[in-house]
């Protein structure tokens, strides 16, 4: 899992978040094979939520890091993740606001 999770953390450097989150959800699935860690699912999923934030999908991201604030409350860290989740929902809203759409 180690090996896979550098190889996303290099695509991801690299700019290519598409191919880094496939990278990230298949430690997701190690995780889950190996019993469910959340501590390392916070993480996977705060890290999908990055590559998702930089395409400007801020739905999904806002979404991954509500995932990863889950995981981090069942291992009992629960206020990193959250405020990740604030500031995906704080970039959708300027996403929002810069394409006109203030209703929303």
């Amino acid at each position: 899992r180690f090996a896979i999770e550098m190889q996303g953390l290099h695509l991801e450097g690299c700019g290519q978040y598409e191919d880094a989150m496939v990278q990230y959800r298949r430690c997701l699935e190690m995780v889950a094979a190996q019993g469910g860690n959340k501590a390392h699912e916070k993480v996977y999923h705060g890290k999908i939520g990055s590559c998702l934030e930089n395409l400007k999908r801020y739905d999904e991201a806002a979404s991954a890091y509500e995932q990863s604030a889950e995981a981090a409350e069942a291992a009992g860290d629960g206020a990193g993740a959250l405020e990740k989740r604030r500031f995906a929902i704080e970039k959708q809203g300027q996403h929002l606001d810069g394409c006109g759409q203030y209703e929303d």
